[in-house]
């Protein structure tokens, strides 16, 4: 049986080196393809052009929209809850807690 040597020692909470790459990636790669989806939009609907000449101002309101919501249900991040990643803070005896209000609304920056 082969063994994948990124995965052999992970515990099923410790997410692989794997999945976090992934996640790090995976919100440029949905800006690229929200520019590219408004492209076609708004060559299709002359209305919308506006959209596509802000895409910078629609994708920042589309990530604090997405990543609020994540952060205050299921604490962490999209690509977090994508990839089957979840922050925690943990405490002096090793358990860990749901994140407090402070720590969503700082991760929102991060």
């Amino acid at each position: 049986m082969l063994h994948n040597p990124l995965t052999l020692h992970a515990s099923p909470r410790t997410p692989t080196v794997i999945e976090l790459l992934a996640a790090e990636r995976l919100m440029p790669q949905l800006r690229e393809a929200l520019q590219y989806t408004l492209a076609i939009v708004a060559a299709r609907l002359p209305a919308l052009l506006p959209l596509h000449a802000h895409a910078d101002e629609v994708w920042a309101l589309c990530c604090l929209a997405l990543e609020s919501h994540c952060l205050r249900s299921a604490d962490g991040s999209f690509a977090e809850g994508f990839y089957g990643v979840r922050r925690a803070r943990v405490q002096s005896d090793g358990r860990a807690r749901r994140l407090t209000d402070w720590q969503r609304r700082v991760s929102l920056l991060a």
